[in-house]
């Protein structure tokens, strides 16, 4: 089973590191958006590294993936309201 990740931080970190694009998904009791990644090593040692160790990126890698969750959530708000 896929873990929901609601962290934009701890996607962006994903992202960086694996080069894997979630799937956004909405819940639907909170109406918050979530990602689901492929379950692979790769992206769980990913969680495991961002939870343990505070670790650090380059900030054009972090702010490109941050870039490229928040473009697919403006466009996954506007599939799912209709418009």
């Amino acid at each position: 089973m896929e873990k929901r990740i609601y962290s934009l931080n701890l996607a962006a970190y994903i992202i960086a590191t694996t080069n894997l694009l979630p799937q956004l998904a909405r819940d639907e009791e909170s109406a918050t958006y979530y990602m689901l990644f492929p379950p692979c090593a790769g992206v769980a040692s990913a969680v495991r590294e961002f939870k343990k160790h505070n670790p650090t990126l380059p900030i054009h890698d972090f702010l490109r993936a941050i870039k490229l969750l928040r473009a697919s959530i403006k466009e996954r708000e506007v599939i799912d309201s209709g418009t």
